[in-house]
Parts: structure tokens; sequence; C-alpha cells
């Protein structure tokens, strides 16, 4: 669970959460009623925002990675022959144009959304490489168009005019899905979940935000302003805490597995005090006799150590859909609780072993 854990906080979710602030906007309905009346909206609340010194860029969209996703489409690709349902669905996202800029993430070929790209201007849209791969193979993919097929838009071609790096909107442990991004004056939806960039500590955004915000329309009340760092910690709450569980009652168990194995071998080895004395009377040298304690206790303790990893081989198979990036049956994990285990077997043999060959021999033959 630990190198599970490791894994998933390792993975790449394709933006950079340092230093961006995050919150969410939900214009009421009653009063922006109309999509156009919602996107110019949006698009004066994100100039004053970027109004705020220190802010460098102030985007927005349907979605927010890692874990946040709220739309998905069927789509058609000009050219090509229609796709089974499994491969004709993908993740969409309405955004701004400044959104990449505020998560950083990656333009790979083509050009961004601007302020150009309008209501009443050619649809437009970008999508990420693993679209452009999955269906344009090593083709270029700019000028391509295709249309999105829902009831919510128009059923008219868009063209591609760019790509960008894959970003993660359903969780780091999921593999990254095709997405289309489109222009939200194009496409505006009922809120938007809002990225401010900041040089350094964007906490202290807080209250500059509300006020811009509270300029724009006094009624609109930012909800979850959270750093995205928070947010991306959020997002492996779930893992955390299954690690955390299950770790703390593995580390317990551990515990009582090594108190248990010296205390049964130093045990045995100290009934055998008697035994050791009347080796030494006749002649064994103390090595000898310690080599044969120790020797005596580590089988015992081999032929636990494999009962018990053959029985773990078995049974953490129940934990595959718990574990990322690590096999159930991984093998550092299984030799280094056997070392361990192995190491705790050995002191407490040797520990009393010796101390027993170290008695005067008359005492323990004494010795009941």
């Amino acid at each position: 669970m630990i190198k599970s854990f490791v894994n998933l906080l390792s993975v790449d979710g394709g933006f950079r959460p340092e230093n961006v602030l995050t919150f969410n906007l939900m214009p009421p309905l009653q009063k922006y009623p109309e999509p156009g009346q919602r996107a110019r909206l949006f698009r004066r609340i994100h100039e004053a925002i970027s109004a705020i010194p220190g802010v460098e860029a102030s985007g927005g969209a349907t979605s927010m990675p890692p874990a946040i996703l709220q739309r998905r489409t069927n789509f058609a690709v000009a050219g090509l022959p229609e796709l089974d349902a499994d491969a004709r669905a993908a993740d969409y996202i309405a955004m701004t144009p400044a959104y990449f800029r505020a998560l950083r993430v990656p333009l790979k070929a083509g050009r961004v959304f601007t302020e150009g790209d309008s209501g009443v201007t050619p649809l437009v849209v970008i999508i990420n490489e693993r679209f452009a791969r999955r269906h344009f193979q090593n083709q270029d993919a700019i000028g391509r168009q295709i249309r999105l097929v829902n009831s919510e838009h128009s059923p008219d071609w868009r063209t591609i005019v760019g790509v960008v790096g894959d970003v993660h909107y359903f969780g780091l442990e999921t593999p990254v899905s095709l997405s289309i991004y489109t222009p939200f004056d194009q496409t505006p939806w009922f809120g938007q979940y809002l990225v401010v960039r900041r040089r350094a500590n964007p906490q202290s955004l807080t209250t500059a935000v509300q006020a811009a915000t509270a300029s724009v329309d006094p009624d609109l009340v930012p909800a979850e302003i959270l750093p995205m760092e928070k947010v991306v910690a959020r997002s492996v709450a779930t893992p955390r805490f299954q690690m955390l569980l299950l770790g703390g009652f593995a580390a317990l168990a551990l515990l009582l597995a090594a108190v248990g194995i010296y205390g049964v071998i130093s045990y045995s080895v100290i009934q055998r005090t008697h035994e050791i004395g009347v080796r030494i009377a006749v002649g064994a040298q103390a090595s000898n006799v310690l080599r044969l304690m120790v020797g005596q206790g580590m089988i015992l303790t081999m032929s636990g150590v494999v009962i018990g990893l053959a029985a773990s081989f078995g049974l953490t198979r129940l934990m595959t859909s718990l574990l990322f990036g690590v096999a159930p049956t991984d093998p550092a994990t299984f030799a280094g609780v056997a070392v361990l285990l192995s190491a705790v077997a050995l002191a407490a043999s040797y520990l009393p072993a010796r101390r027993a060959t170290r008695v005067d021999p008359l005492v323990a033959l004494r010795y009941e």
C-alpha cells in the first residue's frame, strides 16, 4: 500500500498545481438565462482577476483536474468511418483562453484559444495528445475537423487548431482519456471552475479574488476557494486513508510477529541451557554450540517464512483493486518482510544462545 501511494503521487497529472488558487462560480440562471450572457459575465470576471497585482493568468473551464470531470460527449471525425461506441466518447471541456497558461498545460502543436474565438467566429477545438495518437496516428491533426455528437450543441464541424498534453480529469489512478476542448464563448455552460496563477503564495489572493468577483456582480460568491495543491491532495484522500489504515494494521502485525518470534525462539533456547551445559562439559566448543542453537532456530524460522509466503501469495490477490503500479505479489515487498522477520529470528536465537554458552558448565548443568 505504501508503494502504491508513492506511485500514485509520482503520476504526472499533466499540469502544475504550484502557486495556483482554485474556486468555482455558478451564476444564478434567473439572472443570466442566456448562454451569451454567461459567456460575457465570465469574460469580465477573468479581466477583473487578471488586473490583480501579481496574477500571471486567470482561466476557467467546466472541469478541473485531477478529479473533477463534469461532461463527456460523443464525437465524429471527418474523413474517418463511423466509430464504435467505445471509441467515439471523449472528455469534453469548455474553457477560457488563459486556462492552459494558468495550469501550465503544454502546447504540443498548433495554437491555444484566443479572445477572438467567440460565439460569432468559426467553431474550433483543441484535442489532447491521446486523441491525436488514437485517431490521427502520425498524421498532422491541425486543420482536421470533428463535431460534437450531443443534444447540447451545434452539429456543425469544428476545426482542430491545437494539440495539448494529456491531463488527468478522472483521478490520477485512472488512465488519461480522450479530451476535446472548446472555447467557452462558443459553448457556454452554467458555471466555471476558475484557476488563478500567481508568482507566489496564491492563498493570499483569496480576498482580492472575492473583491474582483464582487466588482463584476455583488451577488456572485466564489465557492471552495483552495490552493490547487490541496485539491490534488483531496483527490488522493481515499488511497491515503486506505494506505494509512492498512499500513497501520500491517505495522502492528509486523511488530507482533517480531515480538512473538523473538519470544518463542528465545524461550526455546533458554529452555535448552541444561543441554548446552552438557555439551560444553563433554568438550564441545562454544562456537559449535552457538552455531547449532542458531541453526535450529533458523530452520524453524525458515519453515514459518515459507508457509507465510505461500499463504500471502494467495491472500494478497484480494488487494488487487487497492493497488496502483504494484503487483499483489510484489517481490521486493515479500523479500523485505521475509528478511526482516528472519533477522528478528536470528537475533532471537543468537542472543540467548550466546548468553547460555558463557554460563559456567556446572551452573548450566544445575539449570532447571
